[in-house]
């Protein structure tokens, strides 16, 4: 099973770094990436649309050119150069796009993965199905992740119900926000069209009141259900203790 570190994290440093992203990989780890596009068109890694946050600055991102931001936000170029030394076999970068509009970026995006030929090593999600048709034009090889939840709390979550005769993805980005999504039914459904499943561990959601999600046994409730699904992957805040799981 592909075991995402969410944005780096599980090894004790700061995430969406590319130090985070190495130890990751040589630990043997997929990642998964926040990427956003600057106003003078650089992608970078970063999650909040807005820099207060973490940088108390209160501008969005995009508002700001690549020189601005001072080295807060690492650029996709340096990730891709990284990637490409320290990745083993099999490993893959998840790359969520924090853009619902989805125009030049995807474009942007495309040309830097081409660049550095990890078309097959690459899943792009949280795409529109514009977005989606869009990648696949510019560059079948690329996987495709929908984002699946149990109900639409954006534009780019879909019900299963909207998607499962939608052609142009390869993998279900099963996104259970508070409850009911990770069920036998749910995932028999989804397999049964050869689909993969990628599934979120419920940490990921703990501001988001899912039940499960602020404690380690609740973590591994979760773990120890959806694993007798035979999904392909999970991301985690814990890949560590996920794989320890898995070997007990």
């Amino acid at each position: 099973m592909l075991i995402f570190s969410h944005r780096g994290n599980g090894f004790g440093l700061k995430e969406n770094t590319l130090h985070a992203f190495q130890k990751a990989l040589i630990s043997g780890f997929s990642v998964e990436i926040d990427i956003q596009k600057t106003l003078d068109d650089q992608l970078v890694i970063y999650h909040d649309l807005n820099l207060k946050k973490i940088n108390k600055i209160d501008k969005n991102l995009k508002e700001l050119s690549f020189k601005e931001l001072k080295g807060r936000a690492p650029s996709f170029d340096d990730f891709c150069k990284l990637f490409k030394k320290y990745k083993l076999e099999g490993q893959l970068v998840a790359l969520h796009i924090k853009d619902e509009n989805q125009g030049h970026i995807l474009e942007l995006l495309v040309n830097c993965i081409q660049k550095y030929n990890i078309e097959k090593d690459c899943l792009i999600f949280d795409l529109t199905l514009e977005g989606t048709k869009k990648i696949k034009k510019l560059e079948p090889k690329i996987s495709i992740g929908l984002s699946i939840g149990e109900k639409r709390y954006s534009k780019t979550i879909y019900l299963w119900e909207d998607v499962k005769d939608f052609k142009k993805f390869d993998i279900v980005w099963w996104d259970e926000w508070e409850s009911g999504l990770y069920t036998k039914q749910n995932a028999e459904a989804i397999k049964a069209t050869d689909k993969k499943i990628f599934a979120i561990s419920p940490e990921l959601h703990r501001l988001h009141a899912h039940p499960n999600g602020a404690d380690l046994k609740g973590i591994f409730s979760v773990w120890e259900k959806i694993v007798l699904f035979n999904i392909e992957g999970i991301c985690t805040d814990f890949p560590l203790k996920f794989r320890d799981f898995l070997n007990i």
